[in-house]
């Protein structure tokens, strides 16, 4: 548990936690159950253009209000790619101007392929942060090569331990669960292909059991 001393000082931004849909979302709920205190300001919502702008209003209407009225020194912010890196740009600059420390976690599987089409754009935002946040190594030195920011650390994402009392079966076999998007950028394609090139030495040893909507015909 994060102590209500240093929780208390760090404001989050991302999609809303207590319904979570998608990664981030639930990132985020596990994220509340270990903060003491969980200042939080959600950027998305409405299945409408007007409500969703409205939405955005008001989180940036949150944001400025918590910023002034609270003693908040980190503003943790969650983004994906496309509309969501846009309305986090907004946030970034309103928390820019009161001059407290930003990190910006990335999550999207296609961030590099949306840096080709805003290079310049996604810098500027970027080099606005006093930290980008990687989930993986290898997003971490792909950020570096792109100058994402002068501070880039790599934290994968946290996950909500087990409990004890579940069983384990005597099965020889692996099993791997791959739950999610179906889609290039979810990685799912590239297991499949490491399964295909280590047949002779995956089979009878690994089952691999996939869960999820999208490209299910090209799968």
């Amino acid at each position: 548990m994060i102590e209500k001393s240093i929780s208390e000082k760090v404001l989050v931004i991302g999609p809303d936690y207590r319904k979570p849909k998608g990664g981030i979302a639930q990132l985020l709920n596990t994220y509340s159950c270990i903060f003491a205190n969980y200042n939080f300001v959600t950027t998305v919502g409405g299945s409408d253009k007007f409500r969703k702008l409205w939405n955005l209003f008001l989180a940036c209407w949150k944001l400025v209000y918590c910023l002034s009225t609270k003693d908040i020194h980190i503003v943790h912010i969650h983004s994906a790619s496309d509309i969501s890196f846009f309305r986090k740009s907004i946030m970034i600059i309103l928390t820019k101007l009161f001059n407290v420390k930003i990190i910006l976690s990335l999550h999207a599987g296609d961030m590099l392929e949306f840096y080709e089409k805003y290079p310049r754009f996604i810098q500027k935002i970027t080099n606005k942060c006093d930290v980008v946040i990687a989930l993986t190594p290898y997003w971490q030195r792909e950020f570096a090569k792109r100058k994402f920011c002068h501070r880039i650390e790599c934290i994968p994402n946290a996950i909500t331990l087990p409990s004890n009392n579940w069983k384990k079966t005597k099965e020889s076999k692996l099993r791997i669960l791959f739950l999610g998007s179906i889609c290039s950028y979810k990685g799912i394609f590239d297991v499949i292909r490491c399964f295909v090139e280590n047949r002779d030495y995956l089979e009878n040893r690994v089952v691999l059991n996939i869960c999820g909507i999208g490209e299910s015909t090209y799968l």
